[in-house]
């Protein structure tokens, strides 16, 4: 019996290391905001770079904020809080 050949999950697209190439400025700037505006989200960090004149779309933020490690924990609600001898 033959082996079949091992099929990509996704199709291989040409462009797509040239799109991760141009998403380095990006996510450096994603990094400075960041930074400097430690209370913000990916929301308010989207704002900012349409602002600044990026064509970027908030998904895309959602994405590379995630894989930059800044997506902020959730706040725990007063009860759990209070409720640590449980």
């Amino acid at each position: 019996m033959a082996s079949l050949p091992c099929v990509a999950s996704r199709p291989i697209d040409p462009l797509d290391r040239l799109r991760r190439a141009g998403q380095a400025h990006l996510t450096e700037r994603i990094r400075e905001i960041a930074a400097t505006r430690v209370r913000y989200g990916y929301r308010r960090i989207h704002v900012l770079l349409r602002r600044e004149g990026w064509r970027v779309n908030a998904k895309q933020v959602y994405r590379l904020y995630r894989e930059i490690g800044l997506q902020l924990r959730n706040n725990q609600s007063a009860g759990s809080r209070l409720r640590e001898d449980r």
